[in-house]
């Protein structure tokens, strides 16, 4: 059980609970006095709501729009989203167990309230980890199923999301920033280009400043971040919500966020699955939609 506040922003005093923070910055809420509960403990608060899905020629029609702008040379990347409504009888907690069983080596949460309803996620990306002043963080990007191989469109992408958060680590003046990769890393049944980056903050009071320059990340929103956070929402039909914003967990100690990707927001009798992918110079709609339907396929498969 946990209490719930709606804040206006992160402090440098937070030292217990957990955040949870929308893709705009609109919503965050704060739970404190966590503890452990049992199974059959759990409250689900579930919304009702008219939703649709984003239809195949709305998706690409937005694709044009966003496509145009980085061939103008405004963007080097924005990240297209789009909804998926799908109709299930399952409880959250069956939905949430065999999340786990598809997706083994990532974040997985679970939280319900009444003034957020219920949300589903599995996420492998780490946003930041704090430990004093030692920091971990990583760019992720980049999707394929185990039976491609990488194509540069995706090394680029991978590598624009490295540049920009070595660029805002730099802001927050960190020092012995190292990076390490790009590897191949395993999420459910696609795998994700990831480079770790490890560095130093200069005062451990600067950490809100840290989260705050790497929020949202290239690999959620786009390059310059705040010109394709705009354009996102003038495309974009769809309020991202809670999708592609974070949770952060806190101890006076150690602080840990996460992106919130591969999430759904459970309504009565249907499920709203959130999923998007990165538009370069080099996307075709065609791969980006089925880059899309991929990632949408372990969320389905719970339901």
């Amino acid at each position: 059980m946990a209490e719930s506040v709606k804040i206006d922003d992160l402090k440098e005093d937070m030292n217990e609970g957990l955040i949870f923070h929308d893709f705009l910055g609109k919503d965050i809420y704060h739970f404190k006095n966590l503890n452990p509960i049992k199974v059959d403990d759990f409250s689900l608060c579930q919304l009702s709501a008219e939703e649709t899905s984003t239809e195949e020629t709305a998706y690409r029609a937005d694709f044009e729009k966003i496509h145009q702008s980085i061939e103008s040379g405004a963007f080097d990347k924005v990240i297209l989203s789009r909804i998926k409504v799908m109709p299930t009888q399952k409880s959250a907690l069956e939905i949430f167990e065999r999340l786990n069983d598809y997706y083994q080596n990532t974040f997985n949460y679970i939280i319900s309230c009444p003034e957020l309803g219920t949300w589903i996620g599995a996420s492998p990306e780490t946003l930041v980890s704090i430990d004093q002043l030692k920091i971990k963080t990583m760019s992720l990007a980049g999707t394929k199923t185990a039976d491609d191989n990488w194509t540069q469109k995706e090394i680029d992408e991978q590598n624009f999301v490295t540049e920009a958060i070595i660029t805002n680590l730099e802001k927050v003046n960190c020092s012995e920033i190292q990076a390490n990769g790009p590897n191949t890393i395993t999420a459910g049944p696609i795998e994700h280009l990831q480079t770790k980056i490890t560095a130093r903050l200069s005062n451990e009071s600067d950490w809100v400043k840290l989260v705050h320059e790497l929020h949202p990340t290239p690999a959620v929103c786009g390059i310059p971040t705040e010109a394709s956070k705009r354009l996102i929402h003038q495309v974009e039909k769809h309020d991202r919500n809670f999708y592609t914003g974070y949770i952060g967990l806190l101890s006076k100690k150690h602080k840990q966020f996460f992106v919130n990707l591969r999430c759904m927001e459970l309504l009565k009798g249907c499920a709203k699955l959130y999923v998007g992918g990165g538009l370069t110079a080099d996307s075709k709609p065609d791969l980006e939609w089925l880059e899309t339907e991929r990632k949408s396929i372990t969320l389905s498969n719970c339901l």
